[in-house]
């Protein structure tokens, strides 16, 4: 027959370890041969000082060096936990092992038993650490028995506290003794599951048992506080004396942790990109760095070998809680490795969370832009002055401009044409830039939605040191900027060079309006010719920049085709299609060459030629229209400024 002391011998070692770690939730790390070590269950540690070992008589000790100062054997730790007495911890604890022939040991006289063991339930020592506890548990009293109220710690980040506060923290009875009828029926029940050999078996295992034993508290899963405990112990028993496919002890609590998990990090995308025995490996990695190994699995795209051997790698650096650590002088008194180790972890779990953290930001920032243009929307009165020009790409007063003035010199812009108009610029002087220092030295603003940036002239290379300034001042401040402009390869190479930690928050808008060399040098005569133009596009494309095209306006329309097939290869955004507009102010001090050109532009450009152009391109979703064009084929114009990008 099996004796108390044998239970408590190195023969039920590994059983005794387990036990700890499943009912008391703790994790042992080994220390040394038959040692270990893990935070003690039964006082609020911040340094692992709990420790189990095979002293020289062959027993397994359990010793806290901390501050409740606990040391005893199995026994003990059950009655301690359990607030129970020395037989029932024995009794307990065979059932644990699976021994049969069992008889509880009984110390005559006292009322003790060996060990100085009080058939009494000793009371716990009081935690004096900051922990939070959650309201208290009730053991099921009989007719002559007070209540005993058992305190469980809840210890849980934020991202949890989110997931799992569905459970209200009242009163719930703990049992004394395994409802038969309950584990009937939860055989039952999983005996089904089993049946289906399907992967989410294990995952509706788990919110079964979650359910039935733990009251549907997701916390108390967490914690592997039971309410149902010897129930779920004699489920698990009667499951394994089945069929030789049924589930291991493992398998069971696998599936309650997979179900935590699933409710803690369901809502994260990369973590539905995880396969199902990822899954299961997650549930054994620390709680603290499951969400960076979620990301990171699927970034580097882990085999199910190879996150199991970081799971493991990063489990021998787990040591020390970061997120409650002891004192200064407590430190000092740490291994030095072990606060490498943990400085390294601190240093990997900073770096993933200010990750997070930029992202955050991103998507607040352009949340808060679509708000505001919602609002801007539904405010904005029937019948208002139609939105156009640079005004469907950008907000009005989000235009930001460095220069007076543009080398390129183009016949039909409209920029050189209300400056002439408004005496800002000698006539015939448009084409001498003028650097604007006032706008080079300003400080720069948060912008509500996306800047343009230049509106007013194109990138060139006298202004190229000053733009790159400025852009930079814009995007450090957290803007989108739009860059139109007809690009010089030179000026986008150093431009891209510049702004390579920006990619996300810039967009390329290229005007390109022709192929034809003598087109192009008629209508834009200094600007670069269409080879150059392709270049800095394919190059800005191969950088990773988000790029578009702006064919507003199109200078030789019947070749239309030929230029979007020659461009979209390298376009990530699209191409937008748009009429040379205010041809009359253009033409009214023209010469004759240009109102011919002008008289040409307008022919190719109209109803008839629209209508066809559209026809060929409606269906493409990388064509965009520009408001003149809308207006013909019946296309409704953004509600407000800045609302078509």
């Amino acid at each position: 027959m099996t004796t108390y002391k044998d239970l408590k011998s190195a023969t039920y070692l590994e059983h005794a370890l387990k036990y700890v770690e499943e009912e008391l939730g703790v994790e042992f790390k080994p220390s040394g041969r038959n040692k270990f070590r893990a935070y003690c269950p039964f006082h609020h540690d911040t340094q692992d000082s709990f420790r189990a070992h095979v002293n020289k008589k062959g027993e397994v000790r359990f010793q806290c060096f901390g501050q409740c100062q606990f040391h005893d054997d199995i026994f003990g730790v059950i009655m301690r936990a359990n607030k129970t007495s020395f037989r029932k911890a024995q009794e307990e604890f065979a059932r644990y092992v699976g021994v049969d022939d069992f008889k509880a040991h009984i110390h005559p006289g006292r009322g003790k038993t060996d060990q100085g063991h009080s058939e009494q339930p000793q009371e716990p020592a009081k935690s004096t650490g900051p922990t939070e506890l959650i309201p208290p548990i009730k053991e099921i009293k009989k007719a002559d028995e007070p209540a005993v109220e058992i305190s469980v710690p809840r210890i849980l980040d934020a991202v949890e506290d989110e997931a799992l506060s569905h459970a209200e923290y009242l009163p719930v009875s703990v049992e004394a003794e395994a409802d038969d009828k309950l584990v009937e029926r939860a055989y039952l029940w999983l005996e089904g599951i089993f049946a289906k050999h399907i992967v989410r078996a294990i995952l509706e295992a788990g919110q079964y048992i979650i359910k039935e034993f733990y009251g549907d508290n997701y916390d108390y899963a967490r914690q592997k506080r039971k309410i149902k405990g010897k129930s779920l112990r004699k489920l698990i028993l009667q499951l394994q004396e089945g069929s030789g496919d049924a589930p291991s002890k493992t398998w069971v609590y696998d599936a309650v942790n997979l179900a935590v998990d699933e409710r803690v990090f369901g809502k994260i995308s990369a973590y539905g990109n995880l396969g199902h025995s990822q899954k299961v490996c997650l549930t054994h990695a620390p709680q603290n760095a499951k969400e960076m190994l979620i990301h990171e699995a699927v970034e580097q795209n882990y085999t199910v070998v190879e996150f199991k051997r970081r799971i493991a790698d990063l489990k021998k650096r787990d040591k020390m809680s970061l997120d409650n650590l002891p004192t200064r002088a407590k430190l000092l008194e740490i291994d030095t490795n072990l606060l490498k180790r943990s400085k390294q972890e601190a240093q990997d779990l900073t770096e993933f969370h200010e990750k997070k953290s930029q992202v955050y930001k991103r998507a607040h920032k352009k949340i808060a832009s679509v708000l505001a243009d919602k609002h801007q929307q539904e405010g904005t009165a029937t019948g208002k002055k139609r939105v156009s020009g640079f005004h469907e790409w950008t907000k009005k007063g989000n235009s930001v401009n460095i220069c007076r003035g543009c080398s390129n010199d183009c016949v039909y812009c409209y920029s050189k044409a209300s400056a002439y108009k408004y005496g800002q610029v000698e006539k015939g002087h448009w084409k001498e830039e003028i650097l604007r220092r006032d706008q080079i030295d300003e400080p720069r603003k948060l912008y509500n939605g996306r800047v343009g940036f230049p509106t007013s002239h194109d990138i060139t290379p006298k202004n190229l040191d000053a733009y790159i300034t400025v852009l930079g001042k814009l995007l450090k401040v957290g803007n989108e900027v739009l860059i139109v402009s007809k690009p010089r390869f030179e000026c986008i190479q150093q431009v891209c060079e510049a702004a390579t930690f920006f990619k996300d928050e810039i967009l390329f808008r290229f005007t390109i309006g022709a192929m034809d060399k003598k087109t192009v040098s008629f209508w834009e005569p200094n600007a670069p010719p269409y080879e150059e133009r392709k270049q800095a596009l394919e190059y800005a494309f191969n950088q990773g920049f988000n790029t578009s095209v702006s064919v507003e306006p199109m200078l030789d329309s019947p070749n239309i085709t030929a230029l979007v097939d020659d461009l979209m290869p390298f376009v990530r955004d699209a191409i937008w299609i748009g009429k040379m507009n205010h041809i009359d102010e253009i033409g009214k001090d023209a010469g004759k060459r240009i109102k011919k050109g002008l008289e040409v532009i307008e022919a190719n450009q109209g109803d008839e030629r629209i209508w066809e152009i559209y026809n060929l391109y409606k269906d493409n979703p990388k064509i965009k229209w520009k408001d003149k064009i809308k207006k013909v084929v019946g296309i409704k114009a953004p509600p407000a400024p800045g609302m078509d990008v």
